[in-house]
C-alpha cells in the first residue's frame, strides 16, 4: 500500500518486466530492424500486465466512471513490477498444468504434502 500512496497514484496494475525483443501487430516495439540486432541486456524492457494486483483510489475511480462510463486507468496511473512468480496468469488448462508441475517440483524439494482446494481438484 505504501507504493500506491507514495507515488500519488490513483490507479495501479502489476506487471512483469521482460527484457526481450518484442513485436506488436508485426512491428518492433523495442528494437529497430534496420540496426544491428541488440543484445537483450541493451534493450528497453517491455511490461505486460500481470493483473495479480490492481488498485484504485475510490473517489477518483467513481468520479471518472460517472463522467466516462469506465475508469480502469483513472487519474494518475502507474504500474508495479512484481516478478515472475507473482505474475503468473492462469487462463487455460495448459496454464494450470504448468503451475501444477511447478508446485509439485517445489513440493519435492520441501518434502511436504501438496494439497489443492476441492474446486481445483476437479481440473487436475
Amino acid at each position: 500500500m505504501d507504493y500506491f500512496i507514495n507515488k500519488n497514484l490513483d490507479s495501479l496494475i502489476t506487471v512483469e518486466e521482460h527484457q526481450v525483443h518484442a513485436m506488436c501487430n508485426n512491428k518492433p516495439i523495442n528494437y529497430n530492424k534496420a540496426e544491428i540486432f541488440a543484445q537483450t541486456q541493451d534493450i528497453e524492457p517491455i511490461s505486460p500486465f500481470s493483473y495479480s494486483i490492481m488498485m484504485w483510489n475510490t473517489s477518483t475511480f467513481l468520479k471518472e466512471f460517472e463522467e466516462k462510463g469506465f475508469a480502469l486507468f483513472c487519474g494518475n496511473f502507474g504500474v508495479k513490477n512484481v516478478g515472475k512468480l507473482a505474475s503468473i496468469v492462469l487462463k487455460t488448462e495448459q496454464d494450470l498444468m504448468i503451475v501444477d508441475t511447478f508446485l509439485k517440483g517445489m513440493n519435492l524439494q520441501k518434502q511436504k504434502k501438496l494439497s489443492y482446494d476441492p474446486l481445483v481438484e476437479e481440473f487436475l
